[in-house]
């Protein structure tokens, strides 16, 4: 309170108040007039209050959060995301912002503040740091700092915003390979077809791969990725499939998938190796044979000859048979065969004249 005192006697202080918001200084300004009246002339001063606020906003650690942003959703690849603002941009609570492509959420209520309104307070981007920075990932962390008009700087607060690519590569049906190889063009025999790669091997889209010796085209421009580069897929041997009719033909399935090397794994993606043996066995002109057997030797009169055998008849290269009564030897090492073993031949009695 002011005093004042007059010779005359008893002295009436009042005042009166003028109020002055100045938060760009940092004040809040009361400007208090006292006037005293007593016998004489009244007598005036001025008193200048000054309110400082000098409490920093706060953010609300409940907006922390740490965004996971992917392509699936419709952000672009980790190595083109951007953030659309720069180190030291000044933004409002209400203003939003693009990361990757995608509009992220405001900062509206996020941060109280004692005294300003959310109009009032200016958020500043403090720092930005990216991380993890590659095809398949890129990380901002962006740390925030809020000023509530009157120079009150609040705690940096970071937000964590992860691009991730998860779209799967595609194989391209145009490479899809059913391929037939036989004895007749050069192929090996069926029993001998295998495939160079195990189940579970990993290869580049430009090795080659051989099946049955025969070198296959690379797996170059037949994936597709949305943000990989060809260069990095990986080709999975994920399984192989070897189906057998006996020596006649093999067929070997091949199922590949690739890996965008982000983790992100195609469909599946069959070949088919078919082997067939189609080169016919082969007698041997040695083993032919132009026999004559007379009565005088003991064989039987002609018209009671007879063959052992019937037309139609099959056996193998192990069985004998008889002519009037003879024995004949059998066909073992008579016959040849590029795949088949002997004992696993057939003959058969095609005419008998």
């Amino acid at each position: 309170m002011a005093t004042a005192t007059d010779a005359c006697g008893n002295v009436s202080v009042s005042y009166t108040d003028e109020i002055t918001m100045q938060c760009n200084t940092g004040s809040y300004v009361i400007i208090r007039t006292w006037t005293a009246e007593g016998c004489g002339a009244p007598a005036s001063c001025e008193q200048f209050i000054f309110l400082r606020d000098l409490e920093a906003p706060v953010f609300n650690t409940a907006c922390q959060t740490e965004f996971t942003l992917t392509t699936e959703e419709g952000s672009t690849c980790p190595a083109d995301a951007t953030f659309s603002l720069s180190e030291g941009d000044e933004i409002g609570l209400d203003d939003t912002f693009v990361v990757g492509g995608l509009t992220a959420p405001s900062l509206a209520g996020c941060v109280s503040d004692n005294c300003a309104l959310d109009e009032e307070i200016t958020v500043t981007v403090d720092d930005i740091t990216i991380t993890h920075a590659s095809n398949c990932s890129r990380i901002f962390s962006v740390t925030f700092i809020a000023d509530d008009g009157c120079g009150n700087d609040s705690e940096p607060f970071t937000l964590i915003y992860t691009i991730e690519d998860n779209t799967i590569p595609v194989f391209d049906a145009a490479c899809q390979v059913d391929q037939t190889y036989t004895t007749e063009t050069g192929g090996v025999c069926p029993a001998d077809a295998t495939f160079s790669f195990n189940e579970g091997d990993e290869f580049g889209v430009n090795d080659v791969f051989s099946v049955g010796g025969n070198i296959q085209p690379t797996l170059a421009g037949c994936i597709t990725d949305n943000c990989g580069v060809e260069d990095d897929f990986i080709i999975i041997v994920d399984d192989i499939t070897v189906t057998d009719n006996g020596t006649c033909s093999r067929n070997i399935a091949v199922t590949f998938i690739a890996d965008d090397g982000c983790g992100n794994l195609s469909e599946s993606f069959t070949f088919n190796y078919i082997f067939i043996d189609d080169t016919a066995p082969v007698f041997d002109l040695a083993c032919q044979i132009d026999a004559v057997f007379t009565t005088e030797d003991g064989n039987v009169c002609p018209a009671d000859a007879t063959i052992s055998l019937s037309e139609g008849d099959e056996i193998d290269v192990f069985t004998g048979w008889t002519v009037g009564g003879v024995s004949i030897l059998p066909l073992q090492g008579c016959v040849g065969d590029n795949c088949t073993d002997e004992g696993d031949l057939t003959i058969t009695v095609d005419d008998i004249t």
